[in-house]
């Protein structure tokens, strides 16, 4: 879960455990999100710097109840861990941009995006938005 867009839910048929409780000890203790350093503003922006490489893409993703959020990831990762640079959230959708930096286009943003909806689906509804970031920044960052 550490590495990879899954869920708790995952394990249940696999190895016999109880997938509520342990989605619950994988959010309050195994995860190290109770403790992560930018919780406290994480559900409106995020920043990786170290993740900055001159070819970047920005696009938009919608998670669940109308929030967009403008994603900035680094074209050289390709879609991998390093990928994810920054995620802001927006309330309306008018001051969102698509950008072509380095005449690139946002292929690599839309994969992104894809990944991010594709985990977001076997999620079945995101309910904590701030857990939701901290498992993508995890996976992506």
């Amino acid at each position: 879960m550490e590495t990879r867009p899954i869920t708790a839910r995952s394990f249940e048929d696999d190895y016999h455990i109880d997938d509520d409780e342990y989605g619950r000890a994988y959010k309050d203790h195994l995860s190290g999100y109770r403790e992560w350093s930018e919780l406290g503003h994480a559900d409106e922006w995020l920043i990786f710097p170290e993740d900055i490489s001159p070819h970047v893409s920005i696009d938009e993703t919608c998670l669940s109840t109308g929030e967009v959020y403008t994603i900035a990831s680094n074209m050289d990762a390709h879609g991998r861990k390093g990928c994810l640079i920054a995620a802001a959230m927006y309330d309306r959708e008018d001051e969102i941009l698509n950008y072509f930096v380095n005449r690139s286009t946002n292929a690599s943003a839309e994969s992104l995006n894809a990944k991010i909806k594709h985990f977001r689906a076997q999620l079945r509804g995101i309910i904590d938005r701030k857990f939701f970031l901290f498992r993508l920044m995890k996976i992506y960052a």
